[in-house]
C-alpha cells in the first residue's frame, strides 16, 4: 500500500498541475517532457499526430504489481516448490492454474459492469481473470488480473509485437501463463509483460488513465482508447 501511494501520489500531483494549452505563458503542457514549449515527436506517446491531454495520459502508466508477490520471482517459487515449501505469494500446494482459451482483449469481448468498468469474456461469473475497474474516489482506471503475477518481463520492438504477435506468443507457448501484456516502452518498443496466476496473492494492476478533469468516468474510455495503440492484452477466456 505504501508502494501505491508514493507511486500514485506524484502521479495525480502531476496531472492535476499541468496546463491544457499551447499558450506558453500559462505553464508547461502535461506532454511536454523536456518542458521547451515545443511538441517533439517522443511526446505523442499515442502516435496520433495530435498533442494533447490524451498524450500525458499515455505517459502516465504505471504497474503495480502485487506486493506479495514482488520478490518471489518465479524461479524463487520454482525453487522452493522442489523442497515442499510454498512461501506466501507463490501458488500454493493445491494451486491449479486457471484454463481457458488464450483470446486477445478488445471492446468486443469486454463487458460494462454498471459502474464505469468493464468485465472481460462475459459478465460475471463467467467473465475472464481481466477486468478494467475503475475507481471514483480517486478518478483513476486500472487493468486489473485477478491473482495474476509477473513471471517474466522483455522490451521488444514495437513491430515485432503489433505485426509478429512476438509477447502473445511467449505467453501461448508457456502452459502456465494465464495473459500477457505489452505496454509503450518508446515509440519503437513495448515492455512485455508474461503473466502466472498464484492462489496467494493479491490482484496484479496497472494503472492506465485518470478521469477529464470535471467529467468522472472517463478515465475507463480512455483505457479502451488505447488498446491496441498503447497496450495489448491477450487473457484467458473460460
Amino acid at each position: 500500500m505504501i508502494l501505491r501511494l508514493l507511486t500514485t501520489l506524484p502521479l495525480l500531483v502531476l496531472l492535476a498541475g499541468c496546463p491544457i494549452d499551447d499558450d506558453k505563458s500559462s505553464g508547461i503542457n502535461c506532454w511536454d517532457i523536456n518542458m521547451n514549449h515545443a511538441n517533439d515527436l517522443d511526446e505523442d506517446k499515442n502516435g496520433d499526430g495530435v498533442y494533447d491531454t490524451q498524450d500525458c495520459i499515455s505517459q502516465q502508466s504505471a504497474v503495480f504489481q502485487n506486493q506479495d508477490a514482488f520478490f518471489n520471482h518465479q524461479h524463487f517459487c520454482e525453487a522452493f516448490a522442489a523442497l515442499g515449501q510454498y512461501p506466501d505469494g507463490c501458488p500454493s500446494i493445491t494451486h491449479t492454474t486457471p484454463t481457458g482459451t488464450l483470446t486477445m482483449i478488445t471492446t468486443a469481448v469486454l463487458f460494462d459492469d454498471s459502474n464505469n468498468g468493464y468485465t472481460s469474456c462475459n459478465y460475471s461469473p463467467s467473465n475472464g481473470p481481466l477486468s478494467l475497474e475503475y475507481r471514483p474516489d480517486t478518478g483513476l482506471a486500472y487493468w486489473v488480473l485477478e491473482g495474476g503475477y509477473t513471471a517474466n518481463r522483455v522490451v521488444l520492438s514495437r513491430q515485432d509485437v503489433i505485426e509478429n504477435n512476438s509477447c502473445v506468443d511467449l505467453c501461448s507457448s508457456d502452459n502456465k501463463c494465464i495473459a500477457s501484456f505489452a505496454r509503450t516502452h518508446t515509440n519503437e518498443s513495448f515492455d512485455c509483460f508474461t503473466m502466472y496466476h498464484s492462489d496467494t496473492v493479491s490482484d496484479f494492476e496497472s494503472l492506465c488513465a485518470i478521469d477529464e478533469a470535471g467529467k468522472p468516468g472517463t478515465a475507463a474510455q480512455y483505457c479502451l482508447s488505447g488498446l491496441g495503440v498503447n497496450s495489448r492484452w491477450n487473457s484467458i477466456c473460460p
